[in-house]
């Protein structure tokens, strides 16, 4: 199984793909003037969004493991793994909100082997370009 993972936490499955920085482009144009020119701005990246799931012993493990990952949103930029790979580039925790945090009456597989409970979060990440 690929692991996922946004610093130190590791998730069952973290979907869409994240966005990677890019190259800005400006273009100007000007009255009389034909076409467009276009100026290279630099890598810059925008925020998106992923969600996370992860599976837990129990409810409560649930709970406190929300609040960890709330301890992310403005901390130093972390890095990020999708689908076992790490990136180029470490994130910026800009928001994490809970999607679903629920107990289940078995779960088997992902992460935690045999779960009670789990975590389904989504993130505002903010890709960090080192200036």
């Amino acid at each position: 199984m690929a692991v996922s993972s946004i610093g130190t936490f590791t998730f069952v499955s973290m979907q869409p793909p994240p966005s990677f920085p890019y190259q800005g482009i400006e273009l100007e144009s000007r009255a009389g003037i034909n076409g467009y020119a276009a100026w290279k701005t630099g890598i810059t990246a925008d925020p998106f969004g992923v969600t996370t799931l992860r599976d837990v012993a129990t409810l409560g493990a649930a709970e406190s493991l929300f609040t960890s990952y709330q301890a992310l949103v403005a901390a130093d930029p972390v890095l990020i793994a999708y689908a076992g790979s790490y990136l180029p580039f470490r994130v910026l925790v800009l928001r994490v909100e809970p999607e679903e945090l629920r107990a289940t009456v078995l779960g088997v597989g992902g992460i935690n082997g045999v779960s009670r409970a789990i975590v389904r979060a989504k993130w505002l990440l903010l890709p960090w370009v080192q200036p």
